[in-house]
């Protein structure tokens, strides 16, 4: 018995989880309304992020009131279907990468991403003449892709399609090549896609600026892993379910980044049925001092911290913990008070 708690703690209990959502700021510029990617500056302290298909060809830079503090104007491309924004180093150098990878109905035969350097000055209006372009398809069919990484620990740019039972990953490897028509490499499925639901269609992603930890989120949802030695491996078991992000109420959430210290994730939806759009931060929670991360039969099931419950909120008695192997429910710590997630893992 003890020995099997102690794998069901070590393998479900997530050592991460996250605040209730702050609604930070109301968007403020009224040329918003349908922001589809964003992305966080290291540099500057602020969030790039964009407009959806058909917007203007512009990166508009919000500061954490919600205002627009400059905008970028990309000479020479137009917006066909941008649908998410990345940013990284390379070469002691910030880049922004736009994702112009929407296809809903499947008619383009290749899609592109538009990557260039940061402004290392900011001002009120920029043009950005400099725009490197990668062309690439994938290599099964004309896939719709609403989701882009950077990675800073490969350099590699991840893409994860849209509208599949399981949705498919792929990679753009570093160094880039923006000369000819390329093929992304597929790589893994996640566990979190379902065709038959659009609600479940991934819609937005983000890796850590540390390379450490990976969001991914769809409609309803925002899923979170840590990184182990294959990121790959990684993203392709369940991820951490954070729960909390149903009550930010987002209508049509499709943007989503860390920030850069890596202590939280912002979350930003269009504006529908007349809700308006809303920035919001989720802080994140370490429980690595909680005592039930060490592992080892030494440790008696009595002497953890810990109260369990279901997920309506009845207590489970330890007598019954068997009862609930891979299913998820939750407990609270007893010095601190303080609710922990278990939730169902498998390999």
């Amino acid at each position: 018995m003890i020995f099997w708690l102690l794998f069901l703690l070590n393998f479900m209990f997530s050592q991460f989880d996250f605040e209730s959502p702050i609604k930070q700021a109301k968007i403020n510029d009224n040329n918003l309304d349908e922001i589809s990617g964003i992305d966080f500056s290291v540099k500057h302290n602020i969030m790039w992020c964009h407009l959806d298909s058909g917007g203007d060809n512009k990166i508009f830079g919000l500061n954490e009131k919600g205002e627009t503090v400059c905008v970028l104007n990309l000479v020479g491309v137009s917006n066909r279907d941008w649908e998410d924004i990345s940013y990284g180093r390379i070469d002691e150098k910030y880049y922004i990468f736009v994702g112009e990878v929407g296809d809903n109905n499947s008619q383009y035969s290749s899609k592109f991403i538009y990557y260039f350097e940061e402004p290392d000055e900011l001002k009120e209006e920029i043009d950005i003449e400099e725009i490197n372009k990668i062309e690439f398809e994938f290599p099964e069919k004309n896939h719709d892709c609403e989701a882009i990484m950077f990675d800073p620990v490969s350099l590699d740019l991840i893409l994860i399609s849209k509208r599949e039972t399981n949705e498919k990953v792929y990679r753009i490897t570093y160094p880039y090549n923006n000369e000819e028509l390329i093929v992304a490499e597929y790589m893994t499925e996640l566990k979190i896609g379902n065709s038959e639901s659009m609600l479940s269609w991934v819609t937005g992603s983000d890796i850590s600026d540390d390379g450490r930890f990976i969001i991914i989120k769809n409609y309803t949802n925002v899923y979170f892993w840590e990184r182990g030695e294959n990121l790959y491996q990684s993203i392709s078991k369940n991820g951490f379910d954070v729960l909390n992000y149903i009550q930010a109420q987002e209508p049509q959430g499709e943007a989503i980044c860390w920030n850069s210290e890596t202590s939280g994730f912002y979350t930003v939806s269009e504006e529908i049925f007349g809700i308006e759009a809303y920035l919001h931060y989720f802080k994140m929670i370490d429980y690595s001092s909680i005592e039930e991360k060490k592992r080892g039969d030494s440790i008696d099931v009595n002497d953890l911290d810990l109260i369990f419950y279901d997920l309506m909120g009845n207590e489970i008695q330890r007598k019954d913990l068997e009862n609930y192997f891979n299913k998820m429910m939750f407990c609270k710590e007893k010095s601190s008070g303080k609710i922990i997630k278990l939730i169902r893992h498998s390999n």
